[in-house]
């Protein structure tokens, strides 16, 4: 693993983050992810599995994606964050 300076991995933290934004407004602004979020969210009460299911592996995948990455960025002083998992649930709201 190549040790980077503070300003460079602060940089990669940057860029990380805007990856990670721009494929999530992907996802759920542009294309077919509208249109699959009001499928689910309108049959969700007749097949609550299926809602179930969206949130575990889309939401919930990503939170834990993102919490994983600010627990990094903790761990190398990049971020200071009390808690990774509640600054990714407010931030995928």
């Amino acid at each position: 693993m190549t040790k980077r300076s503070g300003k460079s991995r602060r940089r990669h933290s940057r860029a990380t983050l805007r990856q990670l934004a721009q494929a999530t407004a992907e996802i759920t602004i542009l294309g077919e992810g509208p249109a699959l979020y009001r499928v689910i969210a309108a049959e969700a009460p007749r097949f609550p599995q299926l809602g179930r299911i969206f949130l575990e592996q889309a939401y919930e995948v990503n939170v834990a994606h993102l919490a994983s990455y600010i627990a990094q960025w903790n761990a190398t002083g990049e971020l200071r964050v009390a808690n990774p998992k509640f600054a990714a649930i407010c931030s995928s709201t």
